[in-house]
């Protein structure tokens, strides 16, 4: 729009004169101006800031936590049950079974020595006699009753000087006549003894049976022995004179047999009423002679003579 254009005043009389329109303004008035904004009010006054927050006071320190109360005492633990015993040495292996035939001849060289391991129980071996040779074969029947097995340690023998005549069977004449042809051939040194011991020139003869057990005890011992031995009068071992024993008692008509568990041997005769007699051929025997006592020792030497002192200077 264009603004209006002022126009001075010309003075003329006061003359009403109608108020001239304006002129006609192509444009419309501009629209009046927006009046002025009110001026911001004045801002409150601000309050002086307040004094700061006194701290807090000190919070009173949290009290500790609550002290648990001490566990109870654990029950008392149980005693210590005794140490395990140590385990036992493995017992030792069991000894091999007894050999069912053991056979005695000059060939077997010298007898005895170290015996085996004992076995659980004494086994009965009967004597038998071929030429020159001795065996002994597992079991043997006494009286038509075989002999039993007896548990090792419940033995119970007695000594061969001890035994009665009368405790024997009676001898038995056809068993006698048996016997007599093969111990006298094994044994022709001992049965020619038997035969003195029984004679009329004896002050007591010996029935054959009291003969044959005074022989035996009148025998030495010893751990080993060669087959000479046997019918040379000289000391045996258990299983030695267990068989002679044996052999000479069967010569007289009595049954007998040998009883061994490995280490050790008696013999087993038959009773006056049918039992088994057990007779120790090693005990009551003569003992062996004694050994020559050791010659003196020599007299030490005298010590010798000092030289003899020079002569005296003239």
């Amino acid at each position: 729009p264009v603004p209006p254009v002022p126009v001075p005043p010309v003075p003329v009389p006061p003359v009403p004169v109608p108020p001239v329109p304006p002129p006609p303004n192509p444009l419309p008035a501009p629209p009046d101006p927006p009046p002025p904004p009110d001026p911001p009010p004045p801002p409150p006054p601000v309050p002086p800031p307040a004094p700061p927050d006194p701290p807090p006071p000190p919070s009173p320190p949290d009290p500790p936590p609550p002290v648990p109360p001490d566990p109870p005492d654990p029950p008392p633990a149980p005693p210590m049950p005794p140490p395990a015993p140590p385990d036992p040495p493995a017992p030792p292996p069991a000894p091999p079974p007894l050999e069912d035939v053991i056979e005695l001849s000059a060939r077997s060289g010298v007898f005895g020595g170290s015996p085996g391991a004992a076995r659980d129980g004494f086994e009965p071996f009967s004597l038998g006699i071929r030429g020159g040779t001795v065996t002994l074969e597992r079991g043997a029947v006494l009286g038509g009753r075989a002999v039993p097995l007896l548990a090792t340690g419940e033995e119970a023998p007695q000594p061969v000087r001890g035994v009665q005549e009368q405790a024997l069977a009676l001898p038995d004449a056809a068993d006698a006549g048996r016997w007599s042809v093969a111990v006298e051939g094994l044994l022709p040194g001992v049965c020619a003894q038997l035969a003195l011991r029984g004679g009329a020139a004896n002050m007591v003869a010996l029935s054959p049976v009291a003969a044959a057990l005074a022989e035996v005890s009148e025998r030495g011992y010893a751990e080993q022995w060669a087959w000479a031995e046997l019918d040379g009068g000289g000391a045996l071992n258990c299983l030695g004179l267990s068989v002679l024993l044996t052999a000479l008692l069967r010569r007289a008509g009595v049954g007998a047999c040998v009883m061994r568990n490995g280490r050790h041997a008696f013999v087993v005769a038959l009773g006056r009423q049918g039992e088994f007699v057990q007779i120790e051929a090693t005990q009551g025997i003569a003992p062996p002679p004694l050994a020559p006592p050791d010659p003196p020792a020599p007299p030490p030497a005298p010590p010798p003579a000092p030289p003899p002192a020079p002569p005296p200077a003239p």
